[in-house]
Parts: structure tokens; sequence; C-alpha cells
């Protein structure tokens, strides 16, 4: 049996309702205005928007989580550094070796780059006048050094030379411009020198952009057939805009706050 202090409560709260209605249908040209305002308001934080992957974005400052997080950077490594990998037959010439000095003495002036380090930084000190004058004596000594070897700096055979490039920790956008000054500079490289940039930088890149085509090409489909589904169910173009509008300002709300 239904008590009737709760049948009063639903009358009451039926007729506060009915009120609602009633002024919102009365103040409907205001309202609506309102609503254009408050979206036209918020295109400027939604205008901003940018796409952030950083851990400091999805956990608390301070949290355990981020330092479980750091720690596991500090042992596995992280995405702060790049490798410039040079192949080609101009790597072990002259020049080849000048540009590898040059780059490297180069770097640390590129924005967000901390420095580069390679064959040039571990053996200058032994050749005051850079780049050697015997480069296979110099490549066969190379190759018998195990820190050049576990560096990176050379593989097995000595057809691939690399270069450590260490950045500072940057935000996505930051990062895309020290890539962008490090391909900058590889456009440089003298003739037979094949020079590419690989490292997690790299595939963080990659993935960013993927999800932006992604979004490019799904959100206008999605756009599209949830607008034609509207049209099937209410067979009336204001009803639909109405609604897709309504919609319209819900995102923008949340997202330009």
């Amino acid at each position: 049996m239904v008590k009737h202090s709760e049948t009063v409560d639903t009358r009451t709260a039926s007729a506060y309702l009915e009120k609602l209605i009633g002024v919102a249908l009365r103040w409907r040209r205001w309202i609506v205005a309102a609503y254009v305002l408050l979206a036209l308001a918020m295109l400027p934080g939604v205008l901003a928007l940018k796409q952030d992957n950083s851990p400091e974005v999805f956990f608390v400052h301070d949290a355990e989580a981020l330092q479980l997080y750091a720690d596991f950077e500090f042992e596995f490594g992280r995405d702060r550094t790049l490798r410039v990998v040079l192949e080609g037959p101009g790597v072990w010439s002259t020049d080849g070796l000048a540009w590898l000095a040059e780059f490297e003495r180069q770097a640390p002036g590129m924005r967000g780059v901390v420095g580069a380090a390679s064959l040039f930084g571990h053996h200058a000190f032994r050749f005051p006048d850079w780049p050697p004058d015997e480069v296979e004596a110099f490549r066969s000594e190379v190759l018998e050094d195990p820190l050049d070897r576990n560096a990176g700096w050379i593989n097995a055979d000595g057809s691939v030379v690399t270069i450590l490039v260490a950045l500072y920790r940057l935000s996505p956008e930051q990062q895309g411009t020290a890539l962008h000054q490090v391909r900058q500079a590889l456009e440089g490289a003298p003739v037979g020198i094949n020079a590419t940039v690989v490292g997690l930088p790299v595939v963080n890149e990659a993935m960013d952009q993927a999800l932006k085509d992604m979004v490019r090409t799904f959100f206008p489909l999605l756009l599209v057939l949830a607008t034609l589904l509207l049209l099937a169910t209410l067979r009336d173009w204001a009803q639909v805009l109405a609604l897709l509008g309504f919609v319209t300002v819900c995102l923008l709300t949340p997202l330009g706050l």
C-alpha cells in the first residue's frame, strides 16, 4: 500500500516539474540564446585542447602510482632518447665522420635536446684534427672497442653507426618540435648516408598521428550515421537539428571547461 505522504510528495514533485516546463517554454528563446552563448564561450577551450599522454596527466601529483611509473622508467628506459641511425657507404668517409661530429656539436642547441653522444664524443680526444686520416683503420679500432658496441654506437660489422640523442622531459607538442629539428639536421647529411630517427618518441608520434587520423575518418562517419538514424526516426529536419545542437552543447561544455 502506498503511503499518503509518498503520494503527496509525488504530486508536489509533478507540480514543480510542470511549473519548470512551463517556465522553460515561456522563456524558450532566451534559454536557447543562453545555450548558444555557453557554446560560444566554450569554443576557445575546445580549440585549445591538445593530446597529452604523459603520465602526469593520468596520475595524481606525488601519487604512489606515479612513483611506480618513474621506477619503471628508470629500470626499462624512458621516452627521452632518440637514435639517429646512419647507414650507407658515406658513413665511413672523411665527410661522413666530419658531419657526425658537426651533428653532435649542434645537438645541444636544438630546442628540447640535452645533447648527443656518438663515436666522435668517445674518440675525439685521440684525434686533435678530426676526422681521422686513416678512416678504415679507425673503423677497425672502433669495432674492437666493447664500449662502442655496447653503447650501440656501432653494430657488429660496422655497417650501421648511431648517434644517441637525449631529450628533456617534454610535452607531446615539445617532443614533436624536437623531432622536427633533429630531422631537419639530418637533411644536411652528406651524399651516401641514409639517416633515420628511431626511438620511443618516434613511436609516440606515430601513435598520436594514427589516433588523429582515426578521429578525422570516423567522427564524420559517426555524425552522418547519427543524423540519418535520427531523420529516419523523427522524419523532421528541425527536430534532428535541435537534438544535434543539444548534444553539441553538452559536449562543448565539459571539453571547453
